[in-house]
């Protein structure tokens, strides 16, 4: 599956699912991001191997040689990358910055949000195309802010500086590097550029990134004859004065250093195949199986909740199946048994898979209630010094969706993840709030079971009375 994102005229973003193992290559100006869903996938950049599991990631930075090694039979992946320079007219110098390979290794709430923003942009194209580009937008700006700020190579954040000309002294120095390793550059010059001493630059280099000038000019120049040998039939005498080297030992010195062979015996290992590129084109847009597309929705999904575990519910068109217990009695089934459908936590009501499935068991069996657990978990639902800030929206809209499915709510009230005290706020400004929405004589239709440790609570007693609800105990 590949999927090339156009905004603004300009093609902005590409996603591909599954890319096959290919030969060396590299994105000019172009940031990739590699996101394992499921399975081990192996990448080398330059010549480091990286082994990635489920919900791991790697950065590729632009123009590095990289190339998918391996894969495991069940390995589900998606590549995303993104146009710099499309980028760079709305946020200032993400051409500019280089990003750390392994972001893995940061803390869990940072890859998190990066993690649901690749996911929102992964879903945007099933939203209204109104929609669509605003959302594309907001999310990749989001993303790539926060890898300036959280995910950037050097180890101080560029917000952290604090004017214009201290940017200057690492990014926009080694940018310059990058547009002319191939000339005959020296210290000074590029200290002149940046508008400081060639002491000082030369020390805010080393201090802020871990290499030297020199370490760097010759980095460049090695990516670049990288490029060349795996890519074209030039001698490795001309590749070495084309990528700014003054002498071809210098070549072989600083690409040894940084890919573990010399020149020759790179070219040699690396060397793309003409025949090969016919065969991954071939390859690259494999089939998903139904049983994969659902695993991979309810995944990214699982992003966008913040939830890395998360059951993908796969349902064949017809005949719709069900699993019954009977119990062990042997008696015959109950003329209630149609009265409760178990729909689980309120979160997953948000999810387009467990609709679906809903609506097929409704629309096979009818159920009357929808039995609902934890429904204050929920992201729409916020303490804030003792106060409860409900953003009723999209309550709302999965409780329209039961009552579509003909399923009135059966609520189980749980205190597992909240103090009483915090429970009966949320739950007093939760039900008023229905309450005042649908008007008492819908929720009186409703099930409310709390514990029973607080069903005498004068608090929900209250609620009850003023919203018109009626509470009962589970044990």
């Amino acid at each position: 599956m590949t999927e090339d994102i156009i905004l603004h005229g300009q093609k902005a973003i590409e996603i591909k699912q599954n890319e096959p193992v290919r030969d060396s290559h590299w994105h000019e100006e172009t940031v990739e991001i590699v996101l394992i869903l499921r399975g081990t996938v192996v990448v080398r950049i330059v010549e480091s191997m990286y082994e990635l599991h489920e919900d791991e990631m790697i950065f590729v930075n632009k123009w590095m040689v990289h190339q998918v090694e391996e894969t495991s039979d069940d390995a589900i992946f998606l590549t995303f990358r993104f146009a710099l320079q499309f980028f760079e007219k709305h946020i200032q110098n993400v051409s500019k910055v280089f990003f750390v390979r392994r972001p893995d290794e940061h803390a869990e709430d940072k890859l998190a949000f990066v993690r649901a923003l690749l996911a929102t942009i992964a879903t945007a194209k099933n939203l209204d195309e109104t929609k669509r580009d605003n959302v594309l937008m907001e999310a990749s700006q989001k993303l790539l802010k926060s890898m300036m700020k959280d995910f950037n190579y050097i180890k101080k954040n560029p917000e952290m500086y604090r004017d214009e000309h201290s940017f200057y002294r690492v990014w926009i120095t080694l940018r310059y590097l990058l547009d002319n390793h191939t000339s005959k550059i020296s210290l000074p010059e590029v200290a002149k550029h940046a508008h400081v001493s060639s002491s000082y630059l030369s020390h805010c280099i080393k201090k802020e990134t871990g290499r030297s000038f020199e370490d760097w000019l010759s980095a460049f120049r090695a990516e670049h004859a990288a490029r060349l040998l795996i890519s074209t039939n030039i001698s490795i005498v001309k590749i070495s004065y084309i990528c700014g080297f003054s002498d071809p030992k210098y070549l072989s010195k600083h690409f040894k250093r940084l890919y573990k062979h010399y020149p020759s015996e790179y070219r040699k290992k690396h060397k793309r195949a003409e025949d090969n590129v016919e065969s991954v084109a071939q390859n690259s847009d494999a089939t998903t199986t139904k049983q994969d597309a659902a695993f991979i929705e309810a995944k990214l999904k699982g992003y966008i909740l913040g939830k890395k575990e998360i059951k993908a519910h796969f349902v064949e068109s017809q005949p719709l199946e069900r699993n019954i217990s009977f119990g062990q009695t042997g008696k015959s089934l109950a003329p209630q048994w149609k009265n409760y459908l178990f729909a689980g936590a309120f979160s997953k009501l948000y999810m387009s898979d467990v609709r679906h499935f809903l609506t097929k068991t409704q629309e096979e069996i009818g159920f009357k209630f929808a039995i609902i657990s934890h429904p204050f978990d929920i992201g729409e639902i916020e303490m804030k010094s003792s106060r409860c800030h409900i953003n009723l929206s999209k309550i709302i809209e999965t409780y329209d969706f039961l009552y579509s499915v003909n399923l009135q709510p059966c609520i189980l009230l749980n205190t597992e993840k909240h103090s009483e005290e915090d429970f009966l706020t949320i739950a007093k400004a939760y039900f008023e709030a229905i309450a005042n929405f649908y008007g008492q004589n819908a929720v009186e239709k409703w099930r409310i079971f709390v514990p029973e440790d607080l069903e005498n609570h004068e608090v929900l007693q209250k609620i009850s009375k003023s919203c018109g609800i009626s509470l009962e105990t589970f044990r």
